[in-house]
């Protein structure tokens, strides 16, 4: 069935969306975008209060019988922040996008703050996770919904995104899970630590630039390579590398199956 949007926001001749100031009339179809909102930030909201009254519980023993608190207060006081900075996030942004329909980046953004969560706040994020896989969902297979906003393929955002936050999210998982907040790390801990820094070090200093470089289709493949074996190397580390061994992923198939794109969202 054709969405009642298509022809507010068509193609103009160069492959670019005509953007207008607002966006269309929201096909009833999707009218439970409101109800979808307060569902997630309700859940993430109680999941947070829960989860800060199960570590305090358990912290005021720990503190008895260690002798470095302050360690354990801000290893266990970090999902607590987590979780308030996720519900934030939803309440003040994530849902104020979809609700305006402004999916610049496909709901990318959704999933990737939502996997924080769930990793460093006892799961906080998974609702998250669940709306941003709904909109991207949906921003693909009908695009007029969001479509007035879009003006890259969802490949091109997709490698900006990860280019872009490859390295950070490397970086919180190095600050969140450093050995010296953690107890008894042997030495094998502190070797793949420093490797997974310089792996990332070599990402920002270097190879970020040189994707820079490049428009989204001209990247070469050895880069996407590079940045694979560069991301294997600081996975060894709480999968610090994760995200970039996504960039080289796709930065490799671009580069293997080349063919033009256009500027636009219908690919």
């Amino acid at each position: 069935m054709t969405s009642p949007f298509r022809r507010a926001n068509a193609p103009s001749p160069d492959g670019s969306i005509i953007q207008g100031q607002n966006p269309p009339p929201l096909d009833a179809r999707y009218s439970y975008f409101h109800r979808m909102n307060l569902g997630t930030i309700t859940f993430a909201g109680i999941h947070t209060i829960l989860m800060a009254v199960f570590i305090l519980l358990q912290l005021l023993p720990t503190l008895e019988a260690e002798g470095d608190p302050t360690r354990i207060i801000i290893g266990r006081v970090i999902p607590i922040g987590v979780g308030l900075l996720i519900t934030l996030y939803d309440l003040l942004y994530v849902s104020v996008k979809i609700i305006n329909r402004e999916l610049t980046n496909y709901g990318i953004d959704f999933i990737f703050f939502g996997l924080l969560g769930a990793i460093f706040g006892y799961f906080v994020g998974i609702y998250l996770i669940f709306k941003g896989i709904l909109v991207m969902f949906i921003a693909l297979t009908d695009r007029a919904v969001f479509a007035w906003r879009f003006q890259k393929s969802f490949r091109q955002v997709l490698l900006d995104f990860v280019n872009t936050f490859a390295w950070s999210l490397g970086f919180i998982i190095l600050f969140l899970t450093n050995p010296w907040l953690q107890s008894d790390v042997d030495q094998q801990q502190f070797l793949y630590f420093y490797l997974a820094l310089g792996a990332l070090m070599v990402d920002i200093l270097l190879l970020r630039w040189l994707v820079n470089q490049n428009r989204f289709a001209q990247v070469p493949l050895w880069i996407g390579i590079t940045k694979l074996v560069f991301g294997v190397i600081a996975c060894f580390y709480h999968f610090a590398g994760v995200m970039l061994v996504l960039e080289g992923i796709v930065i490799v198939n671009v580069a293997i199956f080349r063919r033009p794109i256009r500027e636009s969202f219908d690919r």
